[in-house]
């Protein structure tokens, strides 16, 4: 039976058939590049900014931020923990698929049909897909907050220590001793400096 033989319904059908099995093949091959840049963002920040916090020379931040620190963190580890729910998903999706495709194929009498998996896998998937857009983007979000915020609280930090030297430098200005005493200034007053 050559290709003229076929009905044109059937080939049709094939021909679609193999469209949708392409596009499927590609939106896949997009999902999982999508999913493995978003393990390496999050991943990438929840563990810099784990390490720069509990570092050895942690920057210094101010309490107002600990709270976005601490939902940024959250929202980029349930980032993680979903796309790799997802990706099972989707393994576990393809199975299910192929099982299906299979029994069609063995079955002559029925004519060629889309093969879907499960609804409420198709509907798990959407809202860990979902998930995993938002908690990465809020996570992203307050990770630059709190970076933003630290850069502020360095910032103050800089200039007041500058000014601290400042006031070093003159001469007529109080100096604390190491023991909370108030020294003069030995010129001014005649008076010996304590040691």
């Amino acid at each position: 039976m050559s290709d003229k033989d076929i009905p044109s319904d059937t080939t049709n059908s094939v021909e679609a058939l193999k469209l949708f099995n392409e596009f499927q093949s590609q939106s896949r091959a997009r999902a999982e590049a999508t999913l493995k840049l978003v393990l390496v963002i999050s991943g990438g920040m929840l563990t810099l900014s784990v390490g720069a916090i509990l570092g050895s020379s942690p920057p210094s931040i101010s309490p107002h931020l600990l709270p976005a620190l601490k939902w940024g963190w959250i929202f980029l580890f349930c980032s993680i923990v979903a796309s790799l729910l997802l990706m099972a998903s989707m393994i576990i999706a393809t199975f299910h698929m192929g099982v299906r495709w299979q029994k069609a194929l063995e079955d002559k009498k029925k004519d060629l049909t889309f093969v879907a998996t499960w609804p409420w896998l198709r509907v798990l998937n959407g809202v860990l897909g979902a998930s995993i857009l938002f908690s990465c983007i809020g996570g992203i979000a307050l990770m630059a907050y709190v970076a933003l915020g630290v850069i502020d609280v360095s910032n103050v930090v800089q200039r007041a220590s500058t000014q601290k030297n400042t006031a070093v430098q003159t001469p007529s200005k109080k100096i604390t001793a190491p023991n909370n005493t108030v020294v003069r200034d030995a010129r001014k007053n005649s008076a010996r400096p304590l040691p």
